[in-house]
């Protein structure tokens, strides 16, 4: 699955930045559901990532997708030294709209 960088990377292949989000904008990232099989050391379960912020031309200011998108994701982290680090990120289904169907 493509990963959030994927997408980054595209951004600055094609000369793309994102604006910052409105305030009140519902961008984010919600739990949505745990997936069975975690344990004390290892945690999987599924996001759903909203993305409304517009992407411009970084050089002319030109809007180049005005919309609001989210993304199913699963993802994996493992509890390593204390601290819960991201081990995988796998992007399930995309949405157009604020949330995932």
């Amino acid at each position: 699955g493509r990963s959030v960088f994927d997408a980054l990377d595209g951004f600055v292949e094609s000369n793309e930045v994102s604006l910052p989000p409105e305030p009140d904008d519902a961008q984010g990232v919600v739990l949505v559901r745990p997936v069975t099989g975690s344990e004390d050391f290892v945690a999987i379960f599924q996001t759903c990532e909203t993305f409304t912020a517009d992407i411009v031309n970084s050089e002319t200011g030109e809007p180049t997708y005005q919309g609001i998108d989210s993304t199913l994701r699963e993802v994996q982290m493992i509890l390593d030294g204390g601290m819960w680090l991201v081990v995988d990120t796998v992007s399930v289904e995309s949405f157009t709209g604020p949330e995932c169907e």
